[in-house]
């Protein structure tokens, strides 16, 4: 889950962590990360400072996320909304293509609509 520390992504970790999954979460800040989701039981968060702009940083998040948990069943990139899909790196992208599920989520604050 890319965007973890705040709002929606913050959010859906703590309800899929409530509900018994594992979890590997992704902000620019892990310490901020780590702070917003509180105490977990061990084994089942895995808070990663990553810079979705920078494919040496994500193929570190993904190879400790195998290391973790090994596997990778669903991916959420949560700050997509924003951001060009070309700032995002293609090692990312591919990441996403190459699993059965993945979401891309986009929320804007204060919209009173839920599509432009």
């Amino acid at each position: 889950m890319t965007g973890a520390s705040k709002g929606l992504g913050l959010s859906l970790v703590r309800k899929l962590i409530k509900n018994g999954y594992r979890v590997a979460a992704t902000s620019r800040n892990i310490e901020d990360l780590k702070q917003a989701v509180g105490e977990v039981p061990e084994g089942q968060f895995l808070p990663l400072a990553v810079d979705l702009t920078q494919a040496v940083s994500i193929q570190a998040s993904v190879s400790e996320t195998y290391e973790q948990f090994g596997q990778i069943d669903v991916a959420v990139n949560n700050p997509i909304c924003g951001r060009s899909v070309q700032g995002i790196s293609s090692i990312f992208l591919q990441l996403l293509a190459s699993l059965p599920l993945w979401a891309g989520v986009c929320m804007r604050p204060r919209s009173s609509r839920l599509w432009d």
